[in-house]
C-alpha cells in the first residue's frame, strides 16, 4: 500500500502545487488590473508614480488658446471681476440702508411706547375724576362746577401720587 500511497502523494502535492501557482498568477493578475485603473486626481498638482510624488507642471487653458481667444477670455474675467464688485457693493449698501432703518424704526418705538404709557396715565386719571365725581350727591357736583367754574381742571403734574412711575418694558 505503501508504493500505492507515493504515487498518490506526488499528485496530491502536484496538485497543491499547481493550486498555489494558479493563486498567485490570479493576484498577480488582480495587481496588475488595479494598477492599470487605478485613478489619478486631475486637480492634484502632483503626479503619482509608484510611491513618489512628483510636482507636475500647471498648464493653464490660455496656453492652448490664440491671442484673439486669450483677450476674449480675459475681458469676460474683468467683465465678470467687476459685475462681481459691484454686487458685493450694493450688498453692502444695502446692508447700510437697512441697519439705518432698523435704527429709526427703533427710536420710533421707544418714542411711542413712551408716548402710550403717557396716554393710559391721564386716562387712569380722567377715569379717576369721574369716578369722584359720580360718587359726589347731586347738590355737591353743583358746588364744585360753581367754584371752578372759571378755572376748568386741570391734570396734576406727572409725578404727583397720581402719575404712578411708568411700567418697565
Amino acid at each position: 500500500m505503501d508504493a500505492y500511497s507515493y504515487p498518490q502523494q506526488q499528485q496530491q502535492q502536484q496538485q497543491q502545487e499547481q493550486q498555489q501557482q494558479s493563486q498567485s498568477q490570479q493576484q498577480q493578475q488582480q495587481q496588475q488590473i488595479q494598477s492599470n485603473f487605478q485613478v489619478q486626481s486631475v486637480l492634484s498638482p502632483y503626479n503619482n508614480i509608484g510611491n513618489e510624488n512628483i510636482p507636475r507642471q500647471r498648464s493653464t487653458m490660455l496656453e492652448f488658446l490664440d491671442d484673439e481667444a486669450r483677450r476674449k477670455y480675459r475681458e469676460k474675467r474683468d467683465k465678470n471681476n467687476l459685475a462681481a464688485k459691484k454686487s458685493r457693493s450694493n450688498r453692502r449698501e444695502r446692508e447700510r440702508q437697512m441697519q439705518l432703518t432698523i435704527e429709526r424704526m427703533s427710536k420710533e418705538t421707544q418714542r411711542l411706547t413712551n408716548e402710550l404709557a403717557l396716554t393710559r396715565q391721564r386716562s387712569e386719571y380722567l377715569e379717576s375724576e369721574m369716578n369722584r365725581y359720580k360718587a359726589l350727591s347731586y347738590s355737591q357736583q353743583e358746588m364744585l362746577l360753581r367754584d371752578n367754574s372759571n378755572f376748568p381742571p386741570q391734570p396734576p403734574p406727572p409725578g404727583s401720587f397720581m402719575y404712578p412711575p411708568f411700567p418697565p418694558i
